[in-house]
């Protein structure tokens, strides 16, 4: 998943461009994360295939947990003028979008089918020891 300052520049360049309060729409853009990693004492956990809305879907030799966006759609279609509703919409389509592009054309993975890292587009290699690293 993409990290926090993927999200809320995103969001930011999104939220002129659409016309909506920005304020708002990136308030929506961190809600699906916002009990994980910013606020520690949620009264009610909301698991993280629910917040993401998450399905399955094999990528290569990996089964990949991805927010299904038609199923977001379905549900909140009638509030997509809403920028917080639209903001939450346009994390799940980061997420969605980044981690299918870093799984199908940048993972990198030893013999053993273990994920040790990134290819970027410059050549450059980053080895990461667990998923989280390739957020930062």
């Amino acid at each position: 998943m993409p990290g926090w300052i993927v999200h809320i520049d995103i969001a930011t360049k999104l939220s002129k461009k659409l016309k909506v309060d920005k304020d708002k729409f990136v308030i929506g853009n961190v809600m699906p994360d916002a009990e994980k990693w910013v606020v520690n004492d949620f009264s009610v956990f909301v698991p993280g295939d629910i917040s993401h809305f998450a399905q399955v879907e094999k990528i290569g030799n990996f089964s990949l947990r991805l927010p299904n966006i038609k199923n977001y759609i379905s549900l909140y279609k009638n509030k997509l003028n809403n920028p917080i509703v639209l903001g939450y919409l346009s994390h799940l389509l980061t997420d969605y979008y980044f981690n299918k592009e870093t799984y199908t054309h940048h993972l990198l993975v030893d013999d053993a089918g273990n994920r040790i890292g990134v290819s970027l587009k410059n050549r450059r290699t980053i080895y990461c020891k667990t998923r989280r690293n390739y957020k930062n």
